[in-house]
Formats: structure tokens, C-alpha cells, sequence
């Protein structure tokens, strides 16, 4: 989705706060600490005077946000600009620097740096991640990324490089892993 279509989506933060509840409980909300289906939306008001939006669960009363746990938790950047700056990550090609992010949400750099850092933390893998599977047919390749080092030969030419380990299902899931300093292929 492009920044124009996002723009068109989430005209206002209620917009982007509704589909956020939404996407994060699908069957309405559910209590944070006690897993209880009855939660009662109210408003109040913060220590800035802007006004809250809150869930109360109906058992044990706690008082929680849409973000609370997630990866908008405790920011006080709206979600219509998270929206942005994660359409913008998974677009850009090559990545998108702290400076970058800064000039295109309208943020500081240290916001800018704070939320691209947490967006990236939040794409990687859980530490079960599995690839494959009985049905699934798995490519895997190696490559090195660096700076170029000119007019040396091939062995040398992967000096001061990183191994990188790709594995890729067709139609699926990809995972990529840095390698230790002298790895290589035990078939080569």
C-alpha cells in the first residue's frame, strides 16, 4: 500500500486506532491479564488533558490501551504516523535511514531513530521459526555483504565481508542468517 492509499485509509487517528482494535482482536477485546471477553471501552482524560481511550476488564478491572504490549506500546507518536514509517520500511528497497524517516513522518531524529529501530525489531523472526515442511520445497544459497574490495582475487574478494545464509520456500516464507567469520559450504 502506497502512502496515498494510507493517507485515504486513516484519514484521522480514530480511524487508525479502529484498525488497529480490529486487526489486533478480530472477535473484540479480551483482557490483557486475565484473558476475560468482557471489556468495557471508556474515555478519560490523560495528564495532558487529551482524552484516552482505555479498555476496563470486567473481571479484574485492569486498564489497558489498544497498544499496550505491542509494538506501539508507551509512544506518543500517533498511529497514523507508525502506519507511515512501517509502509515506508517495507517499501523501501534498500532500507530507510533514521534522517530519512525524519523528514517523511515530520518527526525528530531521535523519534525517527526510536521508531525505525523498534519497527525492525519487531520483523524479526521469533526464535521458533521453522522453514519447510513435508509438502514445501526449500532453496538455500550463501552470499557475501560488503564493501568491494577491487583488484584482488576471488578467495580474497570475501575478505572483511559477512556470510549471509538464505533459505527460501517457493511460494513462502524467507529466512536469512549471518554465519560465523570463516564459514563455508561442507559440499563445496
Amino acid at each position: 500500500m502506497n502512502l496515498f492509499n494510507l493517507a485515504k485509509k486513516f484519514p484521522t487517528e480514530e480511524h487508525a486506532l479502529a484498525y488497529w482494535m480490529k486487526t489486533r482482536w478480530p472477535d473484540g477485546a479480551r483482557c490483557l491479564a486475565c484473558d476475560h471477553d468482557k471489556c468495557y471501552l471508556i474515555e478519560t482524560k490523560g495528564k495532558t488533558g487529551k482524552v484516552a481511550r482505555l479498555f476496563e476488564c470486567a473481571d479484574c478491572g485492569l486498564h489497558f490501551s489498544a497498544t499496550t504490549n505491542s509494538l506501539f506500546h508507551d509512544s506518543h507518536l500517533p498511529l497514523q504516523k507508525w502506519f507511515m514509517a512501517i509502509s515506508l520500511m517495507v517499501e523501501a528497497k534498500k532500507g530507510i535511514s533514521a534522517n530519512q524517516m525524519k523528514r517523511h513522518i515530520g518527526v525528530t531524529y531521535k523519534t525517527a531513530w526510536y521508531v525505525c529501530h523498534r519497527i525492525r525489531q519487531a520483523m524479526q523472526e521469533g526464535p521458533n521459526f521453522t522453514v519447510g515442511g513435508p509438502t514445501t520445497t526449500v532453496e538455500i544459497d550463501e552470499t557475501y555483504v560488503g564493501g568491494r574490495n577491487r583488484l584482488q582475487g576471488h578467495k580474497a574478494s570475501h575478505k572483511g565481508k559477512t556470510a549471509v545464509l538464505v533459505l527460501a520456500e517457493r511460494e513462502g516464507q524467507i529466512h536469512m542468517q549471518k554465519m560465523k567469520k570463516h564459514w563455508s559450504w561442507p559440499y563445496a
